[in-house]
């Protein structure tokens, strides 16, 4: 027998961050405030570690296999610093195979510094029909109904990187776009 006052519980809210930076505590602070009925879980190292707080913190090493992966056969593509293209990339690496160890399907995914003023249940009814939703290109904030395309996310650049001749071709057509 089902019991009918149970509700499933709402998606969690995922943070990835290493390291630690000032605003860091509030974001988490502020983040539960708004979000109370929900699970915040930061995926980070010992020093984003934060005492007083209510949220999870969970430590990277356990979920750095794909990531390490990836490293074998990274190579370094965009304008920006290096340091900072690896760091984007390797938060979806991280969170890929957090979401598959730990069985997670519904999920916000969110920037270490996006802040959130409202309860995500009263928009979460207009997104039923979306399988993703977020902010341009998903930087700082995305809800996504299913971990799939995060993992396809991250095959899609292992294979990428791993192909000389698909590299080519993208790098061919980034640099068609000009400056």
């Amino acid at each position: 027998m089902v019991n009918k006052h149970l509700q499933p519980k709402p998606p969690p809210i995922l943070i990835y961050h290493t390291g630690f930076l000032p605003y860091l505590p509030f974001s988490l602070w502020q983040n539960q405030k708004a979000n109370p009925d929900r699970e915040l879980i930061l995926i980070g190292n010992e020093a984003s570690r934060m005492q007083g707080l209510n949220y999870q913190h969970v430590d990277e090493t356990g979920y750095r296999g794909l990531l390490d992966e990836m490293m074998q056969s990274y190579r370094h593509m965009a304008d920006c610093h290096i340091a900072d293209e690896q760091r984007s990339l390797g938060r979806w690496f991280v969170l890929s195979e957090f979401l598959r160890k730990e069985g997670i399907g519904e999920f916000y995914f969110m920037d270490s510094d996006f802040l959130l003023f409202a309860n995500l249940g009263q928009s979460e009814a207009c997104w039923k029909n979306d399988g993703m939703i977020g902010t341009p290109l998903l930087w700082g904030f995305s809800f996504l109904r299913s971990p799939q395309p995060v993992h396809d996310f991250c095959q899609w650049v292992l294979e990428l990187y791993r192909s000389d001749q698909k590299r080519q071709v993208l790098r061919k057509k980034y640099e068609a776009q000009g400056p």
